[in-house]
Protein backbone atom coordinates (compact mmCIF):
# COMPACT_ATOMS: atom_id res chain seq x y z
CA UNK A 1 0.00 0.00 0.00
CA UNK A 2 2.67 2.56 0.96
CA UNK A 3 4.61 2.33 -2.34
CA UNK A 4 1.34 2.98 -4.21
CA UNK A 5 0.74 6.16 -2.20
CA UNK A 6 4.29 7.33 -2.87
CA UNK A 7 3.82 6.86 -6.62
CA UNK A 8 0.45 8.65 -6.82
CA UNK A 9 0.65 12.11 -8.44
CA UNK A 10 -1.39 14.86 -6.77
CA UNK A 11 -1.99 12.68 -3.71
CA UNK A 12 -2.30 15.71 -1.43
CA UNK A 13 -4.48 18.79 -1.63
CA UNK A 14 -2.80 22.22 -1.87
CA UNK A 15 -3.70 22.76 1.79
CA UNK A 16 -1.99 19.48 2.79
CA UNK A 17 1.10 20.45 0.78
CA UNK A 18 1.43 23.88 2.39
CA UNK A 19 4.86 24.32 3.97
CA UNK A 20 4.87 25.60 7.54
CA UNK A 21 7.55 28.12 8.45
CA UNK A 22 9.39 26.59 11.40
CA UNK A 23 8.22 23.05 12.18
CA UNK A 24 6.89 19.99 10.47
CA UNK A 25 3.14 19.51 10.21
CA UNK A 26 1.10 16.29 10.13
CA UNK A 27 -2.11 15.73 8.20
CA UNK A 28 -4.34 12.73 8.84
CA UNK A 29 -4.85 11.31 5.38
CA UNK A 30 -6.83 8.13 6.14
CA UNK A 31 -7.97 6.47 9.34
CA UNK A 32 -9.10 2.87 9.00
CA UNK A 33 -12.71 2.49 10.22
CA UNK A 34 -11.69 -0.57 12.27
CA UNK A 35 -8.89 1.50 13.91
CA UNK A 36 -6.23 -0.93 12.62
CA UNK A 37 -4.03 1.78 11.08
CA UNK A 38 -3.78 5.41 10.03
CA UNK A 39 -2.07 7.08 7.09
CA UNK A 40 -0.57 10.54 7.61
CA UNK A 41 1.26 13.01 5.42
CA UNK A 42 4.06 15.02 7.04
CA UNK A 43 5.35 18.23 5.46
CA UNK A 44 8.95 19.13 6.35
CA UNK A 45 10.28 22.63 5.76
CA UNK A 46 13.94 22.87 4.77
CA UNK A 47 16.33 22.03 7.62
CA UNK A 48 13.67 20.85 10.09
CA UNK A 49 14.50 17.91 12.39
CA UNK A 50 12.22 15.92 14.67
CA UNK A 51 13.25 15.17 18.23
CA UNK A 52 14.83 11.78 18.89
CA UNK A 53 11.82 9.64 19.75
CA UNK A 54 10.20 6.23 19.81
CA UNK A 55 6.59 5.30 19.04
CA UNK A 56 3.49 4.01 20.80
CA UNK A 57 2.67 1.70 17.86
CA UNK A 58 4.33 0.24 14.78
CA UNK A 59 5.28 2.57 11.95
CA UNK A 60 6.25 2.46 8.29
CA UNK A 61 7.04 5.55 6.25
CA UNK A 62 8.21 6.62 2.84
CA UNK A 63 9.34 9.73 1.02
CA UNK A 64 6.78 11.29 -1.30
CA UNK A 65 8.80 14.38 -2.18
CA UNK A 66 12.32 15.58 -1.34
CA UNK A 67 14.84 13.88 0.95
CA UNK A 68 14.46 12.70 4.53
CA UNK A 69 17.45 11.64 6.62
CA UNK A 70 16.54 9.03 9.21
CA UNK A 71 18.93 8.46 12.10
CA UNK A 72 18.49 5.46 14.38
CA UNK A 73 19.75 5.23 17.96
CA UNK A 74 20.64 2.67 20.64
CA UNK A 75 18.07 1.41 23.12
CA UNK A 76 18.77 4.32 25.46
CA UNK A 77 18.46 6.79 22.60
CA UNK A 78 21.85 8.23 23.48
CA UNK A 79 24.12 6.91 20.73
CA UNK A 80 23.62 7.06 16.98
CA UNK A 81 23.64 3.64 15.29
CA UNK A 82 23.03 4.56 11.64
CA UNK A 83 21.84 7.33 9.34
CA UNK A 84 20.28 6.98 5.90
CA UNK A 85 19.10 9.49 3.33
CA UNK A 86 15.75 8.33 1.98
CA UNK A 87 14.80 9.57 -1.49
CA UNK A 88 11.46 9.76 -3.30
CA UNK A 89 9.88 6.29 -3.30
CA UNK A 90 12.11 4.89 -0.53
CA UNK A 91 10.29 3.10 2.29
CA UNK A 92 11.47 2.26 5.80
CA UNK A 93 9.89 0.78 8.89
CA UNK A 94 10.57 0.67 12.58
CA UNK A 95 10.93 -2.68 14.30
CA UNK A 96 8.08 -4.10 16.34
CA UNK A 97 8.59 -5.06 20.00
CA UNK A 98 12.19 -3.82 20.14
CA UNK A 99 13.56 -0.29 20.57
CA UNK A 100 12.50 1.87 17.64
CA UNK A 101 14.32 5.07 18.51
CA UNK A 102 14.99 7.45 15.63
CA UNK A 103 14.75 11.00 14.37
CA UNK A 104 13.93 12.39 10.97
CA UNK A 105 15.45 15.41 9.28
CA UNK A 106 15.06 17.33 6.04
CA UNK A 107 18.75 18.01 5.20
CA UNK A 108 18.01 20.07 2.09
CA UNK A 109 17.02 23.63 1.33
CA UNK A 110 13.73 22.46 -0.23
CA UNK A 111 10.55 21.16 1.47
CA UNK A 112 10.00 17.42 1.80
CA UNK A 113 6.88 15.30 2.28
CA UNK A 114 6.75 11.87 3.89
CA UNK A 115 3.83 9.46 4.17
CA UNK A 116 3.52 7.50 7.44
CA UNK A 117 1.42 4.46 8.28
CA UNK A 118 0.90 3.93 12.01
CA UNK A 119 -0.87 1.18 13.91
CA UNK A 120 -4.12 2.39 15.46
CA UNK A 121 -6.33 5.43 15.10
CA UNK A 122 -4.25 8.62 14.82
CA UNK A 123 -7.15 10.74 16.08
CA UNK A 124 -7.24 8.73 19.30
CA UNK A 125 -3.46 8.25 19.64
CA UNK A 126 -2.49 11.84 18.98
CA UNK A 127 1.19 12.20 18.13
CA UNK A 128 2.54 8.66 17.94
CA UNK A 129 5.48 9.50 20.22
CA UNK A 130 6.12 7.46 23.35
CA UNK A 131 9.37 9.06 24.62
CA UNK A 132 11.70 11.92 23.66
CA UNK A 133 15.46 11.29 24.04
CA UNK A 134 18.58 13.43 24.23
CA UNK A 135 21.59 12.35 22.17
CA UNK A 136 25.05 12.17 23.70
CA UNK A 137 26.80 12.22 20.31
Amino acid sequence: MLPLFLATPNLLTPEQRAVPSNEYVRHNFFICPSEAFSVLAVVWPAGIVSPIHDHKTWCAFGVYEGVIRETRYTQSGAVEVSASDLLVGDVAHLPVDVPDIHCMYNPTDEPAISIHVYGGDADQLGPNVKNIYTSET
